[in-house]
């Protein structure tokens, strides 16, 4: 997930991504689609793609409102679950106070603390792969886990906690930042920290941090259903701008 694949700045031409992370966690060939605003609506054959692509599960994501890729979806051979659709939301960077709550950068040798913090946080969290009887056995909390390493890793990624003195850790943030845009991948606040009103404070923390590294854009996405994470988005300036179908498209005859 990453605004570059989605917005009006994404490719024309999308195809198949094989994932070699979530076919190493599920034993199937796993690939990603990701159409964008940026795609030439006019010429895309799902069907073609998914073809092409050679996988055995598809995760697919496209604009909500390109309702003939719905269509597409109905009428072609490969079996269609519907997951939670995502909103993007976003804001201008600027200055924010965010007290109580600081936040500092992770490096490599901070991978022990991020993991015990992400084991906290996660477990039970609610997820598209759980709509699926082939993904629906994942473990959230190593996936997890995994996607802070590959992001520590990225050129691009950065990985935060959240600390709010005298009490220590209370969140965690995974970004993107490339081109002026610094996306917030995941974010999450410890069971503990939860109902003191430091979740908008943890946003508006790393929207000041966005600021200060000179981007021009600051977006995240959840899942529609997550209103709480919506609430507090909204509250801290960002502003809906993108609503995109999850769909899981398995291969015809892996369902039985």
């Amino acid at each position: 997930m990453a605004y570059q694949s989605y917005g009006p700045e994404s490719i024309a031409r999308p195809v198949v991504e094989v994932s070699a992370v979530e076919s190493r966690a599920f034993g199937i060939r796993v690939g990603r689609l990701d159409v964008g605003l940026g795609a030439d609506r006019e010429r895309i054959d799902l069907t073609a793609l998914l073809e092409a692509g050679d996988c055995d599960l598809v995760l697919l994501r496209y604009p909500a409102p390109w309702l003939d890729l719905a269509e597409q979806l109905r009428v072609c051979a490969w079996s269609s679950i519907p997951c939670d659709p995502l909103i993007y939301v976003r804001r201008t960077p600027a200055p924010q106070e965010h007290a109580p709550v600081g936040i500092r950068r992770l490096g490599e040798s901070d991978l022990p603390e991020l993991d015990d913090v992400i084991a906290t946080i996660f477990p039970g969290y609610p997820n598209h792969y759980l709509v699926n009887p082939l993904t629906r056995g994942v473990d959230i909390v190593a996936a997890y886990q995994e996607w802070a390493r590959a992001t520590l890793a990225s050129p691009h990624g950065q990985v935060f906690l959240a600390d709010v003195d005298g009490v220590g850790v209370v969140g965690m943030f995974m970004a993107h930042d490339e081109d002026g845009v610094f996306e917030i991948l995941l974010g999450g606040m410890l069971p503990v920290a939860r109902g003191k009103g430091w979740y908008q404070a943890m946003f508006r923390a790393i929207t000041d941090h966005a600021h200060a590294t000179g981007a021009t854009l600051a977006c995240t996405a959840t899942q529609v259903a997550n209103t709480a994470s919506l609430r507090g988005f909204t509250s801290t300036g960002y502003e809906p701008f993108l609503a995109l179908t999850t769909a899981h498209v398995v291969r015809p005859g892996l369902l039985g």
